[in-house]
């Protein structure tokens, strides 16, 4: 599942149920899988938030002249995207989380 698609209640939870079991660590290992690939991306995002506040700081005082306008422009288009893509990131990890707890009250514990 990629980590920038608009995720709902139901298709976290078809990702948990796809995994054809019951387990609970089978299931808690696919949600740990999901919940590590969005903060590695929220957190990279941040390289985002930093490189566009630098393109904005370099093409400030360069916009006297027109190339000026390339990083200025380039800058906050980064600092708009990175920010739009950390908060529905943040609101997926919820309802990833929330989608979890309620699979896994469903669960039966494994058998040994």
């Amino acid at each position: 599942m990629h980590p920038f698609t608009k995720m709902d209640r139901g298709i976290a939870l078809g990702y948990l149920k796809d995994g054809g079991s019951t387990d609970p660590q089978v299931v808690r290992s696919r949600y740990a899988n999901l919940l590590d690939k969005m903060k590695l991306v929220r957190m990279a995002l941040v390289g985002f938030l930093v490189g566009g506040s630098l393109m904005c700081l370099i093409g400030v005082p360069m916009v006297m002249v027109i190339v000026g306008c390339i990083p200025l422009g380039l800058g906050i288009t980064l600092i708009v995207v990175s920010i739009m893509l950390r908060a529905r990131l943040a609101q997926n990890i919820k309802v990833l989380e929330a989608a979890y707890r309620e699979h896994a009250a469903t669960l039966q514990p494994a058998e040994r």
